[in-house]
């Protein structure tokens, strides 16, 4: 017994001596550490606040209730909508989708034929046709589109209140799948510091003109929309060594 207590004694006295030999070993000269990093992109953007769809039916001048409205005192479309932006604020180019619902109040239908809604003496409900596009912007003011002579094509909502049409107007969207109708991807620049660079939004349509309750200030629609935004790669020569 002594004898194998004197052996594990003098296996511990070896192995503690050998670590300091360990510790100070020098590093290898020959040896290069490689450090890893990796460029991410910073996806900013900046949303619009207090975005109001007006609804008109009777064709009045329109007032408009918030500041919102600044750019379209005086029109007389039955679907009052300025264009809403949202800027790119990223080191990157983004694309971007969006996941439209629309809530009619208590009393009103969507309906997807613009004649209909709008027939003054046939039509005996309240029925709005809603329309939305979603596009570049021509700048954060939201005075127009980018390209003046080619809006985004107006997607349709269904009666349950999804986007039916993809942004080229014939892409038809899955209403019933777990995205409730997603708009199809538009792209915006990155900012280099520059030149900003938007996309915006906003609402079309008509209205029943005499349905067989009168129109009232309790008649309206509001609007979901779920926006995600996604990094994309740039188009460059890849240098692969």
């Amino acid at each position: 017994m002594k004898k194998m207590t004197s052996v594990l004694l003098a296996l511990v006295m070896i192995f503690a001596l050998a670590i300091p030999a360990f510790a100070n070993q020098a590093p290898n000269p020959n040896q290069v550490d490689v450090a890893g990093e990796s460029v991410a992109p910073t996806v900013t953007v900046s949303m619009p606040s207090g975005v109001t769809l007006g609804l008109n039916p009777y064709k009045m001048k329109y007032a408009g209730s918030t500041a919102f409205f600044k750019n379209e005192k005086g029109k007389q479309d039955q679907i009052i909508s300025p264009i809403a932006v949202i800027e790119n604020k990223s080191d990157v180019k983004l694309d971007v989708c969006a996941v439209v619902t629309a809530t009619p109040s208590t009393g009103l239908s969507l309906v997807q034929d613009a004649d209909a809604a709008a027939t003054s003496n046939t039509n005996t409900a309240k029925t709005v046709y809603l329309t939305m596009q979603l596009g570049e912007a021509a700048d954060k003011t939201g005075t127009g589109w980018k390209d003046a002579n080619a809006a985004p094509t107006a997607a349709v909502f269904t009666a349950a209140g999804k986007v039916l049409y993809g942004m080229d107007g014939t892409t038809v969207i899955d209403t019933d799948d777990a995205d409730g109708g997603k708009m199809t991807a538009v792209s915006i620049d990155a900012t280099d510091g520059k030149t900003a660079n938007y996309i915006g939004f906003k609402f079309g349509g008509a209205a029943a003109e005499a349905p067989a309750t009168a129109w009232d200030s309790n008649d309206k629609i509001g609007v979901s929309i779920v926006f995600t935004f996604n990094p994309v790669v740039l188009t460059v020569a890849q240098n692969n060594g």
